[in-house]
């Protein structure tokens, strides 16, 4: 399993891909009086490198959660473009180059068609004239940071169809309230188990109507394509493969465009 270290004053941790994208702390703040103890600190982190967990040393803390499991890394650096270590020769560099143009263009077309199509959410004009998808470094996270952006924006995506489901099943009780008690006599709160057999029935198609189209998304936040760039072993196979993702949702979009004008005409 290949992982994100944190990096603390006195420690390193490391964040499994299959959760949440983390950033090395660079701030902590304790908030346990604001939050009752519910919080005790709010961290501000960045990613530094990239790690292969070999061994967890102490796997009894899965269970008691009474401390932090502790694992024997091996820390992974990029190759030059996937064939050897180091860093990449001038031949090799002027490839990467030409992919970071490529990636570059891609984006470009995908903000065009984003607006084209008026999709919702879309990254904020101005957006391709800040992106850097070179190698990242102490001064900026590069290509990284426009992996972040990316995995954000499929992450707001994916948190807008939860609220439309969330407000079909509202509007769908309401509607069986409305029918029933009259509006004045809505009730504030309804148990599940109190709303009868056919409205349940239609609640469970909705949410698994909903299901069905966060299952079939090929771009999800959490889908393989970013544990493929965090396991892909040098900048240029990184290129490669998040210029396919860029290009994937590009050709959705153009198609969604395509019916548009088909509409308008007719």
């Amino acid at each position: 399993r290949l992982a994100l270290p944190l990096r603390l004053p006195a420690r390193r941790f490391a964040r499994p891909a299959r959760h949440a994208t983390s950033r090395v702390a660079c701030s902590v703040a304790e908030v346990s009086e604001q939050t009752g103890d519910a919080v005790k600190y709010v961290c501000e982190h960045s990613v530094i490198s990239r790690v292969r967990i070999e061994r967890v040393l102490n796997p009894g803390a899965w269970h008691t959660r009474e401390t932090y499991l502790k694992a024997h890394v091996t820390e992974l650096t990029d190759d030059a473009l996937g064939a050897g270590e180091g860093e990449a020769d001038g031949a090799d560099r002027a490839d990467e180059q030409a992919l970071e143009a490529s990636l570059h263009a891609s984006f470009g077309k995908l903000l065009k068609l984003q607006a084209e199509a008026d999709e919702l959410p879309r990254f904020a004009d101005g957006t391709l004239d800040a992106l850097s998808v070179g190698r990242s470094d102490e001064k900026t996270e590069g290509l990284w940071g426009a992996i972040g952006a990316w995995h954000a924006l499929l992450e707001q995506r994916v948190m807008g169809l939860q609220a439309k489901m969330q407000e079909e099943l509202s509007r769908r009780v309401m509607e069986f309230l409305r029918a029933e008690k009259g509006e004045a006599a809505v009730p504030p709160r309804v148990r599940l188990e109190d709303l009868p057999e056919a409205v349940r029935d239609d609640l469970s198609k909705i949410q698994a109507q909903y299901r069905s189209q966060l299952d079939d998304m090929e771009q999800g936040p959490y889908g393989e394509g970013f544990q493929l760039l965090l396991q892909a072993p040098s900048h240029a196979n990184r290129l490669r493969l998040f210029t396919r993702m860029v290009d994937a949702e590009a050709a959705r979009l153009s198609a969604r465009v395509s019916l548009k004008r088909l509409f308008d005409k007719s």
